[in-house]
């Protein structure tokens, strides 16, 4: 799940033309963590994903769309 919602945020930074040095500014965060939070590395806190989907101008729901929990759940 932490890749896909980082891969929502690298598509939807992209589609807007705004830099990861620019989100990373704006969030008052090193642009290794946006790297690391599009890559799926660091888990993003609900907080921090509310300010970056503020920024994004979209919904929260917006990360989540599309994502199915199958893959997830086959252990």
């Amino acid at each position: 799940m932490d890749a896909y919602i980082g891969a929502r945020i690298r598509g939807r930074r992209l589609m807007l033309k705004l830099s990861a040095d620019a989100l990373a500014s704006r969030l008052f965060l090193p642009v290794a963590v946006i790297y690391a939070f599009e890559e799926g590395m660091v888990r993003i806190r609900a907080s921090t994903l509310h300010d970056i989907g503020n920024i994004l101008k979209v919904p929260i729901r917006f990360f989540f769309d599309g994502y199915t929990a199958s893959a997830d759940n086959d252990a």
